[in-house]
């Protein structure tokens, strides 16, 4: 699962997932002629636990 504080900069869109197994990857594309902070959540589950993660973008031009 993923999130984003503020959907107008950072879309759901444009918070790729990747990769497999341990090895996991995220691509974070904002919108176009945005800027601004928002917090990207990141969740994970092995069916058993869930873990979740948390960091801040800041897009500038």
């Amino acid at each position: 699962m993923r999130s984003s504080s503020d959907t107008k900069l950072l879309p759901l869109s444009g918070l790729k997932l990747g990769g497999s197994g341990a090895n996991r990857t995220i691509v974070v594309k904002p919108a176009k002629n945005k800027t601004g902070q928002a917090t990207v959540m990141i969740a994970v589950s092995d069916g058993k636990k869930t873990t979740t993660r948390s960091f801040s973008v800041t897009v500038s031009k």
